[in-house]
């Protein structure tokens, strides 16, 4: 008797399928549809595995945002790398297994690369300020100025002060494409070597640099790599309009305020903004259409009128804060769509 009761179940399973499969050949859909290589039962496989992984990958990234918050809220390393990494999500619930430059899931166990969770960001140096200081100071000339590397040489930029101690470098309005007036230097494999001012001694003055001016780097179009170091406390408006070539951009850990138009047309892929900034300016990377991955901390009080428009390739925000901090931030409404409308990853959950 158990045994028949078995039969019928099984009759009325197989009984159940055909039907489906008789019901869908109705509609419209064949069996190769549903089978095969790009069936509807392929494509749905292939449609959960990816969610399946990308859940994980979320996941990730969200336990490695609060590893970073943690640190940046101590004043800690925050600096990340594939050990660093492995040792975030080493015993994480989601985690089979944790490699050295890559993690297997617990559910589906597909394998996951650390570079798809975080960029590699070259750091701005450590700067000795009271020694770089002191070696312009006792330098037997007028108006040079003194690199992060401690090397003098003759001012290559136009400057002005800003007070007693302070100064900054800036362009005009006569200019070339493809040119800023505002430096005099030479651009060797995409960088201004070594000529970046961390001093600028004039009659006998010194002057800190902390600010890039108007102009300052204006249509330098062969500019492809630039880090701003520590000291900087202002970008200000078209400090980098139309640097079309420039695609490695790190921003030193002073920095306050970013100026409207500061980036205009400018081609990098991945940008971490410094937990300093407190104010991003109209239009401030505007068209940067290669823009993919953007990291803002939690820092950020106000992201003003189409800071981010024309972003057209902006997939990911990894915010440095929790959703309500994100939500407390001051977005002007106006053509941030490329930011708003994008998957926004904060620590303690994801918006969008």
């Amino acid at each position: 008797m158990k045994n028949n009761k078995k039969m019928s179940r099984g009759i009325t399973l197989i009984a159940l399928v055909v039907t489906i499969i008789v019901l869908l050949i109705l509609a419209g859909i064949s069996i190769a549809m549903l089978s095969g290589n790009n069936g509807i039962l392929q494509r749905a496989t292939d449609a959960k595995q990816a969610t399946e992984r990308s859940e994980a990958k979320e996941q990730a990234q969200l336990d490695i945002l609060d590893w970073i918050s943690d640190k940046s809220s101590k004043n800690e390393d925050s600096t990340l790398n594939d050990s660093k990494i492995k040792a975030i999500l080493t015993g994480k619930s989601y985690v089979k297994e944790a490699n050295d430059s890559s993690f297997i899931t617990a559910k589906g166990e597909y394998e996951i690369p650390y570079s798809e969770l975080y960029k590699s960001v070259s750091q701005t140096p450590t700067i000795d300020f009271a020694l770089l200081r002191s070696t312009i100071e006792n330098y037997n000339g007028n108006n040079v100025q003194i690199n992060i590397n401690g090397e003098i040489s003759n001012v290559v930029w136009m400057w002005s002060p800003l007070n007693n101690e302070e100064c900054y470098i800036f362009g005009d309005d006569d200019y070339e494409v493809g040119e800023s007036n505002g430096y005099s230097g030479i651009i060797i494999n995409g960088e201004i070597k070594d000529d970046f001012p961390i001093f600028i001694k004039y009659n006998s003055k010194v002057y800190r640099v902390t600010s890039i001016g108007d102009l300052a780097f204006f249509y330098m179009t062969s500019l492809e790599k630039l880090a701003i170091p520590d000291g900087v406390k202002q970008i200000d408006k078209r400090a980098f309009y139309g640097c079309s070539s420039l695609s490695n951009l790190t921003i030193g850990n002073d920095v306050t305020s970013i100026g409207e138009y500061a980036f205009y047309r400018c081609s990098f892929e991945n940008l971490v903004l410094p937990n300093s900034l407190t104010n991003i300016g109209y239009e401030a990377f505007y068209e940067c259409t290669n823009l993919t991955n953007l990291t803002i901390p939690n820092s950020v009080q106000t992201i003003g009128y189409g800071a981010f428009k024309s972003c057209t390739n902006l997939t990911t925000v990894n915010y440095l804060g929790t959703v309500e901090q994100w939500n407390e931030i001051n977005i002007d409404s106006h053509y941030n769509d490329s930011l708003t409308n994008t998957k926004i990853i904060c620590t303690n959950g994801t918006i969008n």
